[in-house]
């Protein structure tokens, strides 16, 4: 019977495949740490415009009470123009927020409630309740000044709002997923989400409209919606509250 002498590699080859290698993965681990910047960096250009947002809106609510204060004197009104009035405070948790959800005319809804109850596991979970109500408020009055009239998109509305109106920053809100995540079937299926059969016959919709309420951590509450103010329910339905669905980036 014939023997076969093994064959020996040539210690010339194998170094350079294994030079390849290292190089395969320094390209890859590169191109992971340059999309992690990339993120932190669009994270904290959010979090610099939702300060500015909020610090904006501070502003202007301080010069308008003290307009109005002036006015108020000046009409020999001094007692209301001074007067502290009873304010509804923020839900301290995700618990109470779904709680006073149903106290809203045009936003309800349709999610999984233990979904969003895990939120509250978090110490962040004040914060996020606060966001969450003011969300919920802004697309209240958004789908309120959509019966009377109004014809532009929630996004818009909050750049350029209407008076006497709740609103979130606009870097908040995303109206589409990206191109990635829509196209992927697992994380479409992920924001298949319920609602009526009154919106859709079989109670789910693609549900990729977002409000994000925060953008740091591996947490990152999202709030998806689907606006059918312009349909036959005329509401806000919030078919998601929860940590951050899957991505390209954490899948």
């Amino acid at each position: 019977m014939a023997t076969h002498e093994p064959t020996e590699v040539d210690p010339g080859t194998h170094r350079a495949t294994a030079r390849r290698g290292r190089r395969r993965r320094e390209r890859l681990r590169a191109q992971e740490l340059e999309e992690r910047y990339q993120l932190a960096n669009d994270h904290a250009d959010a979090e610099t415009a939702d300060h500015d947002h909020t610090a904006r809106r501070l502003s202007f609510t301080e010069q308008q009470v003290r307009e109005l204060q002036r006015a108020l004197t000046a009409a020999q009104a001094a007692k209301e123009a001074w007067r502290t009035p009873e304010l509804d405070e923020d839900p301290l948790s995700i618990e109470a927020f779904l709680d006073r959800l149903p106290t809203l005319s045009h936003v309800e809804f349709t999610g999984r409630r233990t979904r969003a109850l895990e939120l509250d596991e978090h110490m962040k979970a004040s914060t996020w309740a606060s966001k969450a109500w003011r969300s919920a408020r802004a697309l209240d009055d958004y789908a309120s000044r959509r019966v009377q009239g109004y014809d532009r998109n929630f996004r818009e509305f909050c750049l350029t709002p209407p008076q006497g109106v709740y609103t979130v920053s606009a870097h908040q809100v995303a109206l589409r997923e990206s191109d990635s995540v829509s196209a992927n079937a697992r994380m479409r299926a992920e924001r298949e989400l319920p609602v009526p059969a009154s919106v859709r016959p079989d109670g789910t919709i693609f549900m990729e409209a977002h409000i994000k309420l925060d953008h740091r951590g591996t947490v990152s509450p999202r709030l998806h919606f689907h606006d059918d103010t312009g349909g036959s329910t005329g509401k806000i339905w919030i078919g998601y509250l929860g940590r951050h669905l899957t991505t390209t980036l954490s899948n």
